[in-house]
């Protein structure tokens, strides 16, 4: 934390010295020309307010954010490693290979994931295949069962055939017409 505040510190100190009275001088000629004295206070006064306005908005920003608490937190963390014999990963420059050891990891749980979405596939196509199966069955033996009636129906129709018509014409007198 003391570090961030000397480099904001300083930071502020550039802000403000890049305020300078000359260029008050030269944008604000007439009231330089009638009074250089209250030009002057007014420069005085705009780089104090600025200083104490850039202060008071760097504090809010850290009390919002709790960077004193983030920052400790992070000393924790350092410490905690220093007897940790593992080196620490560091950025190489090469995007690439710095993103690879993350995108590895994303890219094994994605695997997984797709495994187990081809595994219940693979049992719902097997499923699948069965009710298939047992559908063919059926329909063959129903393709059988019409087949057997078709062949039946033919040979009473060739039975019907070699009955002479006068025998049929008394069987109809006899009983009726058949519907």
């Amino acid at each position: 934390m003391q570090i961030l505040d000397k480099a904001l510190a300083q930071a502020r100190k550039k802000i403000i010295s890049s305020a300078k009275l000359q260029l008050f001088q030269k944008h604000l000629r007439p009231i330089h020309k009638k009074n250089p004295e209250v030009l002057k206070k007014i420069h005085g006064q705009l780089t104090k307010q600025l200083d104490s306005h850039i202060s008071e908005e760097v504090m809010l920003m850290f009390a919002e954010e709790q960077m004193e608490k983030i920052l400790n937190d992070l000393d924790g963390i350092i410490e905690s490693q220093k007897d940790n014999e593992k080196e620490a990963w560091r950025p190489s420059g090469d995007p690439q290979r710095d993103s690879h050891v993350y995108n590895i990891s994303v890219k094994v749980k994605e695997k997984a994931q797709l495994e187990h979405v081809i595994s219940q596939l693979e049992q719902q196509n097997t499923l699948l295949r069965e009710h298939v199966a047992l559908r063919q069955k059926k329909l063959l033996g129903t393709k059988r069962t019409v087949d057997t009636g078709i062949s039946k129906w033919r040979e009473i129709n060739e039975a019907a055939k070699s009955i002479p018509t006068k025998d049929l014409e008394q069987f109809v007198q006899k009983y009726g017409k058949i519907v």
